[in-house]
């Protein structure tokens, strides 16, 4: 996959969080919907002949995308490092610095995510939801507000 579709992807699932946060009253950071956008990502990546993986940071109750040597984070901005990073995607080795990139646990399908949600009593909120992979996903060019990193 090319760094520009792997962006464009996060794009798109970046703009449905930001959707979902505000009709849903999340906040504008997007914390709390790490679950559910890493969900989003892992679909529209595998859908796109990829071999995501979902990974967790305990110590941050953070989640996010591993994709071909990349981590992908599209609700990044919830931390102070990365605040003004909309589309967070960089290398795992550059990343992992990075202390909400330091994970526990590899999850490797959204179903299995959301088991490990209601195992571990997550907030019916910010828990992943089979039904609502790709709903109201758009294609549509999005731009980024802050940017993006990328390495």
């Amino acid at each position: 996959m090319t760094h520009s579709k792997r962006h464009r992807i996060a794009r798109q699932v970046r703009a449905w969080a930001e959707r979902t946060a505000k009709k849903e009253g999340f906040p504008e950071d997007l914390m709390g919907l790490c679950a559910r956008s890493s969900a989003q990502l892992f679909t529209l990546y595998k859908q796109a002949g990829e071999l995501p993986l979902i990974a967790y940071s305990v110590r941050h109750s953070h989640f996010f995308v591993l994709v071909e040597g990349y981590i992908v984070d599209v609700t990044a901005t919830q931390f102070p490092a990365t605040r003004k990073i909309v589309v967070f995607i960089a290398l795992l080795k550059d990343a992992e610095k990075l202390t909400q990139y330091d994970y526990d646990r590899i999850i490797v399908n959204p179903e299995k995510l959301i088991a490990y949600q209601r195992a571990t009593k997550w907030h019916q909120k910010q828990t992943a939801k089979l039904s609502q992979l790709m709903e109201g996903i758009d294609d549509s060019t999005y731009h980024t507000r802050c940017g993006s990193r990328h390495n």
